[in-house]
């Protein structure tokens, strides 16, 4: 007898556990879960074209100025995307891959000491 109590409780154990779904109104969806749109842009990383003239300091220009170009406004070096030396007469110019989500470069400029 006490085996049946037991089964019997077990049963409205698992029958009282169970939920029902949530109730989709009838609806079926468009598109199927984890569907990607066909317009999607798979790049992670974008190409883009740098140009730096020399800068102009108090009382003229440098001989010439080291370029460094950053992806981050973290200047550190693991964020140089570019590195080059810019004159006069010939600015630093350059094709550089970023990441896609970047929408800012920073750059800085070193002077010869």
């Amino acid at each position: 007898m006490r085996k049946i109590y037991l089964l019997l409780a077990a049963v409205a154990l698992a029958v009282s556990s169970c939920q029902k779904d949530a109730d989709s109104g009838g609806k079926s969806p468009t598109e199927p879960p984890g569907t990607i749109p066909a317009d999607f842009d798979w790049k992670t990383i974008q190409g883009v074209s740098v140009t730096v003239a020399a800068p102009v300091a108090e009382g003229g220009t440098p001989a010439y100025s080291v370029i460094r170009v950053y992806a981050s406004p973290i200047l550190s070096e693991e964020n140089v995307v570019a590195r080059g030396v810019a004159t006069a007469a010939a600015p630093f110019s350059t094709a550089v891959s970023i990441p896609a989500g970047a929408r800012n470069l920073y750059v800085c400029a070193d002077y010869p000491a």
